[in-house]
């Protein structure tokens, strides 16, 4: 059973906003062995998220300091049961602009989920002074399928977000899953597909995605416009570190050019598209103050940021 604390001991509930989920994908399923593989990772993490953690001091400061040009996106782990499931590059500082990160995967890279190194929502800190938090990606090729969202952690990475844990905006078919390993729901804006070649319909295309400290509620963006609110989260879920999560695969079959995927996550480090998070309100954009509020300190587990 999950382990009980003084923080919690029940998982977090939303309510979707949405129509039903479809029973099948569109374009895409994933394999069956990978299918009962996470139903035995559910089985055996459970229900119930990481309690949230205390960062380092030093990580706190530079935090407080740097806000938002700290965050990067990192490859997915290639050990074990998961060697050889990502191919393709992670492209960090000072390669490409501080607070951001650069990813293309190749053929043959199977469902791998890669995460941002610090929390995008820290359970334990002061949000007093935010309005939510937000993050961005621009595709530049998209061959394959590339999938935008959240989740609290533990995550199974040889999955895409929102099938077992979290929420993720799916771009092959445009659908949103949550908590959802079946067919997803449609996104209110959704774009249909011309066809399985034709990558050109979201070349240059940028989507965010974000959450709302006063709304209660995840949302999308699309090329800067705000799209209806995806879920309602009732205020455990936010008690949990949240951290970005954008999903990748290649296509069985298919026999593309080497390069199937391309783009660039942006976590404030540059403008954001959608112009209202270009405040300080969002996304630590700011320096700052960061300490934890509301939870008694001294007997509480501390990390450093999560190591590539």
């Amino acid at each position: 059973p999950p382990k009980q604390s003084y923080f919690m001991s029940l998982p977090p509930t939303y309510e979707a906003l949405q129509q039903p989920s479809h029973t099948f994908g569109q374009y895409n399923e994933a394999n069956e062995d990978d299918f009962e593989w996470a139903k035995e990772w559910m089985d055996s993490v459970g229900d119930v998220p990481s309690e949230p953690h205390r960062l380092s001091h030093s990580a706190e400061r530079d935090i407080a300091a740097y806000g938002c040009k700290l965050y990067n996106l990192l490859p997915p782990p290639t050990d074990g049961s998961m060697r050889d499931r990502f191919q393709g590059n992670v492209v960090h500082p000072p390669k490409c602009a501080y607070g951001t990160t650069e990813v293309v995967t190749k053929r043959g890279c199977k469902d791998v989920c890669m995460l941002s190194n610090f929390p995008l929502h820290f359970g334990l800190y002061d949000r007093s002074s935010l309005r939510g938090v937000y993050y961005e990606i621009t595709i530049e090729v998209m061959k394959g399928v590339i999938a935008l969202g959240m989740t609290p952690l533990p995550f199974p990475q040889f999955r895409l977000p929102g099938w077992e844990r979290g929420i993720g905006l799916h771009f092959d078919d445009m659908r949103i899953f949550l908590l959802d390993d079946k067919g997803g729901r449609d996104l209110e804006d959704r774009r249909p597909r011309k066809a399985l070649d034709d990558d050109e319909r979201l070349k240059g295309q940028v989507f965010g995605c974000g959450y709302d400290y006063s709304r209660n509620t995840v949302f999308y963006t699309m090329n800067g416009k705000r799209l209806q609110d995806e879920f309602n989260a009732t205020s455990t879920y936010i008690q949990y570190d949240i951290y970005a999560a954008v999903g990748v695969s290649g296509r069985e079959g298919m026999h593309w050019s080497s390069e199937e995927n391309k783009f660039t996550v942006n976590f404030g480090g540059e403008d954001f598209v959608w112009k209202e998070a270009n405040v300080d309100n969002w996304c630590r954009r700011s320096e700052g103050s960061f300490h934890v509020v509301g939870m008694p300190t001294a007997d509480l587990p501390k990390y450093t940021e999560r190591a590539e």
